[in-house]
């Protein structure tokens, strides 16, 4: 059985994943970030699903998918941060 908290976390992550839609205009370097938090949404839904069938199986893709989430989220930053490039929005 699943528990309450899950399905509240994941409600609150679909809310927020409308949100981020709407501004996603108002953000346009974000993609890398956009995959990390579409990830972590992935991993919410293995979580609510391990608790009805196959828990070692939907586990296992939950933790993965936080991990790819790391991953993106950690090559988001080095990209909005590091990069040498100049940006298109910035004058001089």
């Amino acid at each position: 059985m699943f528990q309450e908290t899950e399905v509240i976390n994941l409600l609150m992550g679909f809310i927020s994943l409308a949100l981020f839609l709407v501004k996603r205009k108002n953000l346009p370097r974000l993609n890398l970030l956009y995959f990390g938090y579409f990830s972590i949404l992935c991993a919410l839904v293995f979580t609510v699903i391990e608790g009805v069938i196959f828990k070692d199986f939907f586990n296992l893709l939950e933790h993965m998918f936080y991990a790819i989430s790391g991953i993106f989220f950690a090559a988001g930053c080095y990209k909005y941060f590091l990069s040498t490039e100049k940006d298109p929005g910035k004058t001089e």
